[in-house]
């Protein structure tokens, strides 16, 4: 995450990582964030993907 955040804000996760890398990301942030409410999850998925969550992983847990 700090390697993350450190990458200036016009950087994309998938020129950086990868498409399959940034999926990957995407879904495990959604899954931490849900689990825990945690702010640093809720912020990069803002940044990164728009505020995009994964919904498959949101659809998963009910």
């Amino acid at each position: 995450m700090r390697t993350l955040e450190d990458l200036p804000h016009g950087s994309s996760v998938a020129g950086v990582l990868g498409e399959v890398n940034a999926m990957k990301l995407r879904s495990s942030l959604t899954l931490f964030e849900a689990a825990t409410g945690g702010d640093l999850f809720s912020v990069a998925l803002d940044r990164w993907f728009g505020g995009v969550r994964d919904t498959l992983q949101l659809l998963a847990r009910q």
